[in-house]
């Protein structure tokens, strides 16, 4: 049965979730909070919501648990390439400076994608990797995927999309590095799939940085679209954590929405053309990556660029077999942070075509 709840119990209710999840819903969000709870108490065999919410409140969750109410608290709705002016900042001079850092001594670099979701953002990454660097033995890479919701991680791991997920994505992107299957549906290339190691992991808890999660001495860290949801005590704290996962010099991607001086007071904002990202500076020269801006803490990104055409490239040459076909990708700049939320709301509801029609209005 459905409960319509008072304030008092949804105003516990999301002060429990804020404590154990991380995750913020204020009054405002009160009216989808009622939705997702009385839908989760189906699934943990309750009729009644309101006794699902007082058993919740008394009662210590496992992990599996845990998992099954992300699921239904979480929105698990991206797509490949988004934001593109993140990628071509690390195209163009993140990823192109740690490689020739690490070329002449360890060989390796280490990423982490925090909050995958169904996995566009991570193999976005990979696709770049490959790219950029020879995979090759004499190269350890580390690409890591974590998220709270196990099941969004087992679509993730599977590596199959559909149309959805390829909105905005220049047809080079799927050409070169899927698979089209009898159903209609995408798979990634197995080449980038083994890229990948998929983990469960609550980023509100302390279980980062750390050798047991293998979330230490990340050079590049994605976190979008996931701090936005935490209260401001509990995305600093995991803001800090998070860098300190973060070798020196190392750096953090955040959503458009997400920039904030107040999240992020221990990181150096960097402009690139269309976007702010976070580094961990410990006092590293201004000088050692020449094509960065260093900036004031800001509050919302600079305009996107203009989207660039593309042209595939050819396939590699015989002597670079470990290295997949590249495509030169570009898409249109993600919506504004209200709303892109809003559309994302409505993907995530099944609503696919409220969804495109919010985000053709934009």
């Amino acid at each position: 049965m459905t409960a319509n709840f008072l304030d008092t119990e949804l105003e516990a209710l999301s002060a429990y979730l804020t404590a154990g999840l991380g995750l913020a819903f204020p009054p405002a969000r009160w009216a989808d909070l009622e939705r997702q709870i009385n839908s989760a108490a189906e699934e943990f065999g309750y009729g009644d919501g309101r006794a699902f919410v007082n058993w919740l409140l008394a009662s210590p969750l496992s992990q599996a648990q845990v998992a099954m109410l992300a699921a239904h608290l979480t929105i698990p709705e991206t797509y490949f390439w988004r934001e593109p002016q993140v990628f071509k900042a690390l195209r163009t001079s993140i990823l192109p400076a740690l490689i020739r850092q690490r070329a002449a001594g360890t060989r390796r670099l280490r990423l982490w994608c925090a909050g995958c979701s169904t996995g566009e953002e991570v193999y976005s990454i990979a696709i770049l990797l490959s790219e950029l660097v020879l995979v090759r033995d004499d190269w350890e890479i580390t690409l890591l995927a974590t998220d709270i919701n196990a099941r969004v991680m087992q679509r993730a791991a599977a590596g199959v999309y559909g149309e959805w997920s390829f909105r905005d994505t220049p047809p080079g992107l799927r050409e070169y590095y899927f698979t089209r299957r009898p159903d209609g549906q995408y798979e990634v290339l197995p080449q980038l799939r083994t890229m990948v190691t998929f983990a469960q992991l609550n980023l509100a808890e302390d279980s980062y940085p750390s050798l047991l999660t293998n979330t230490q001495s990340m050079d590049v860290i994605f976190c979008r679209n996931v701090l936005m949801y935490f209260d401001l005590e509990r995305s600093r704290a995991a803001a800090q954590r998070l860098y300190q996962a973060l070798t020196p010099g190392g750096w953090l991607v955040v959503a458009a929405a997400e920039v904030s001086d107040r999240r992020f007071p221990l990181f150096t904002p960097v402009a690139f053309p269309g976007v702010y990202l976070y580094r961990r500076d410990d006092g590293l020269a201004s000088g050692a990556l020449p094509t960065l801006v260093r900036s004031a803490a800001p509050t919302v990104t600079s305009p996107s660029p203009q989207p660039a055409r593309v042209r595939p490239a050819p396939d590699p040459a015989p002597a670079e077999t470990g290295r997949l076909r590249p495509a030169t990708v570009s898409a249109a700049a993600d919506p504004q942070p209200q709303e892109a939320l809003k559309a994302r709301d409505l993907a995530g509801q099944g609503k696919l075509a409220e969804s495109l029609s919010e985000k053709s209005d934009q």
